[in-house]
């Protein structure tokens, strides 16, 4: 589900562009794209358009507009947000006007800004902005929703809806849909094997089949709510890629390593400040705490190495954080650049022979055939040119070609994991020298070490207590 507003920009189109491209809001800019303008210059491209304006009644005072187009929490990935979002400038905007499209991932749920030159290119004429043309954005806005099997708020016949009595009602009574996801999202949380998992459901009074993960019983895991009359898919077109039993498989050994590795936090080696009241007054409990920091500062010692060594091991650690990283980010912007030759392809492929149909048809039947076939024609027409900039031979491309695409998309998204997977566990393993060098010293810089050593002394200087070397007899 997808929710759409636009605003026009009166003054600072410059302001609102470096706004919408903030590096922080756009995972470094990995989320921005322009259309027929640079990023860095579209407000002095948009200003050039705006100079060739010159229709008599054109409303001067908007240079831009700004559309905004927010997602349910949730429900789409980054990649998919940003490539709706394309989807729907370029469908508006009809390759007519320039824009900057930015898709922001610093709220719980994503959006995307589009800021678009108030006059088009072609004849230099200002955008209609009007009820009838926010309909129409909304109507093409929920159209791409439903072709990405995204929810959408549905028209009604009396009184329309707020959006949050519409979250409302979403949320009592739900589409049946997202009830399935909630209970799966819900129920991953709390197991720790993909075969408790199913045992969940099933309690939950789900029926299940296809659960078997090498296919033996279904290509699909598929899930059936109580007083539900059929069964719904775990794919990809129905309730979403992460809803495949490999996927849910994945996301339950994901949570159980993520537990696991807040358990590990939760019994890292600290050092106790006896410095504290109630160790003052008790001495037998600051003997006991000396003792334990005795035993802390070892264990650190013994299972990391010395403070040199963590250093070294940290300087390391750096740079496969960096290497990774860096790493991460090239592959994502390849992988965002080959997405494009797939999204347009497919569209290539899909109109090319309406395309050759109207090209080759007689001179006296061209008009009409164009005009049954226009949205077709004018997407090839678009498809084919973005295909050319970016150095597509089209006399070569053909399904073959795309497939290649497609299966080198599939091997870029596991490259990107696997580098991701890399330096966040080289980022934990850092913190957690940190963490360990940050006691050490704790115990290393004061009187914390003198003392623990003067009781451990004392304590083997008592009569009747065995000393190094000896027995007490």
């Amino acid at each position: 589900m997808a929710i759409t507003t636009i605003h026009p920009i009166t003054a600072t189109i410059g302001a609102s562009i470096s706004y919408i491209t903030a590096a922080h809001k756009t995972e470094e800019l990995l989320y921005v794209d322009s259309f027929d303008c640079g990023i860095e210059t579209a407000a002095f491209d948009f200003e050039c358009t705006l100079k060739m304006t010159t229709r008599a009644g054109s409303d001067k005072g908007h240079l831009a507009y700004h559309l905004i187009q927010s997602f349910a929490p949730g429900e789409v990935t980054p990649e998919q947000a940003h490539q709706i979002g394309k989807e729907l400038a370029d469908k508006v905007l009809e390759g007519r006007y320039s824009y900057v499209i930015a898709t922001h991932l610093d709220k719980k749920h994503l959006h995307n800004h589009i800021i678009f030159c108030a006059a088009d290119n072609v004849d230099h004429l200002k955008y209609n902005d009007c009820t009838r043309s926010y309909y129409r954005i909304r109507k093409l806005s929920d159209d791409l929703c439903e072709q990405h099997h995204l929810s959408v708020i549905k028209e009604s016949k009396g009184r329309g809806k707020k959006y949050n009595e519409w979250m409302a009602d979403q949320t009592a009574e739900g589409s049946w849909k997202s009830q399935i996801r909630r209970a799966i999202d819900t129920t991953i949380k709390r197991v720790r094997t993909y075969e408790e998992f199913i045992e969940s459901m099933r309690g939950l009074g789900y029926e299940i089949k296809g659960e078997i993960l090498d296919g033996s019983n279904g290509k699909y895991i598929q899930f059936k709510p109580q007083g539900k009359d059929r069964f719904v898919r775990g794919y990809e077109k129905s309730l979403g890629a992460e809803y495949t039993r490999e996927r849910i498989k994945e996301r339950i050994e994901a949570n159980v390593e993520r537990r696991r590795e807040r358990f590990k936090l939760l019994v890292k080696p600290k050092i106790i400040d006896t410095s504290q009241q109630r160790f003052q007054e008790s001495p037998g409990l600051k003997h006991w705490a000396n003792k334990q920091n005795l035993q802390t500062a070892a264990k650190i010692v013994s299972d990391s190495g010395n403070r040199a060594q963590m250093e070294e091991r940290i300087a390391e650690l750096d740079q496969t954080i960096k290497t990774n990283y860096k790493a991460q980010v090239k592959a994502e912007r390849r992988r965002k650049d080959r997405q494009d030759v797939i999204f347009y392809g497919d569209q290539y492929l899909k109109y090319k022979e309406t395309y050759e149909y109207y090209m080759n048809c007689p001179a006296k039947d061209k008009e009409r055939i164009f005009k049954i076939n226009e949205s077709k024609i004018i997407a090839f027409q678009g498809a084919a040119d973005r295909l050319k900039a970016a150095g597509i031979d089209l006399k070569k491309f053909d399904a073959k070609v795309y497939k290649a695409y497609v299966e080198q998309d599939k091997a870029d998204q596991l490259e990107i994991s696997q580098y991701e997977k890399a330096w966040k566990q080289a980022k934990e393993d850092k913190a957690d020298l940190e963490s360990k060098i940050k006691e050490l010293d704790k115990f290393m810089g004061g009187s914390l070490q003198r003392e623990a050593q003067r009781d451990q002394a004392q304590e083997q200087d008592q009569p009747g207590k065995p000393k190094k070397g000896g027995d007490a007899r």
